[in-house]
Order: structure tokens, then sequence, then C-alpha cells
């Protein structure tokens, strides 16, 4: 893997946890969305015919969606999955970006993954990533060790992916 691939999917960890969290909860809302369509064919389905006419129009509405669910072709159900199977392929792309990331953390000490966390993931200022280390570690580092420090994480990660 390229070093700049690697700092692409070090830059974008963060966003593609967000997106796999969003992709769950839009994949639990499609899958109520067939649920309910399936369950209303269903009692639209399970109407009682008495023989009576029921209206003015030659249009057989019950009809035409008891001949879909025959087919097993219920239009707004296979739409909606369709829309499940795209959101299941681009969940497995991000799990998949997201993997390396975590995998890479795993060779880090945790100084290097708290560099690496701070400044490259979450894009914070060498100002704030002194604070946050000084505070975390109790110990006073100035912005230069710090840096080094990230080379040195950085370094193990290109040595992994290579």
């Amino acid at each position: 893997m390229l070093k700049a691939q690697i700092d692409m999917l070090l830059g974008s960890y963060k966003a593609n946890t967000l997106r796999r969290r969003h992709i769950c909860a839009e994949m639990k809302r499609v899958r109520r969305e067939i649920r309910l369509v399936e369950e209303t064919a269903a009692e639209v389905t399970a109407v009682k015919l008495t023989g009576m006419p029921g209206g003015g129009g030659v249009v057989d509405r019950t009809g035409d969606i008891a001949a879909d669910l025959s087919d097993g072709t219920l239009p707004a159900a296979q739409a909606l999955r369709r829309v499940l199977e795209r959101l299941a392929a681009e969940k497995k792309r991000v799990e998949g970006d997201i993997e390396y990331v975590e995998i890479w953390f795993e060779a880090l000490d945790e100084r290097e993954r708290h560099v690496i966390m701070s400044q490259v993931i979450d894009k914070r200022s060498w100002q704030s990533v002194v604070e946050s280390y000084n505070r975390e570690f109790g110990i006073y580092v100035c912005e230069e060790t710090l840096r080094r420090i990230k080379i040195s994480g950085l370094n193990k990660i290109y040595a992994i992916a290579a």
C-alpha cells in the first residue's frame, strides 16, 4: 500500500466510523419499511370480497396487489431491497477501511496512538496535542518531541502496510 493511501485511510478514519454508524441506522430504517410494506400488502390481500361492487371504476386495485404478491414481486419492497443491498455494499467497503486503521493502531504504543489519533485523525493543532498529551501522560513535552513520536508511529504503520 502506498504512503498516500495510508495517509488517506488515516485521515478518513473518523468519517468512516461515523459513516458506518449512519449506514447501520439507515439499514434498520429500510428493513422496517420493507416489513411495513409487506404487512400492508398482506392486509390488503386479506380484504374480504363480498361480491358487491366497490365503486364506479373498473380498476381492480386489490387484484393488482394480489397479482404482485403472488409473483413475489411487490415493487415497493423490491426497490427497498435494492437500497438495502447498496447500503450493505457500502458498509462492507467502509468496514474494510476501518479495519486497516484498527490493525495499524494495535502496533503503536499508547504515546504514538495518542499523537496520531489527536493530530492525524482528529486534525487538532499541535498546541492542542501538546496540551492533551501533557495532561494525559503527566509529563511536559514540546511540539518537536511529539512530531518525532508521530513520525515514529507513522513509520511503524508504513512498515506494516508495505
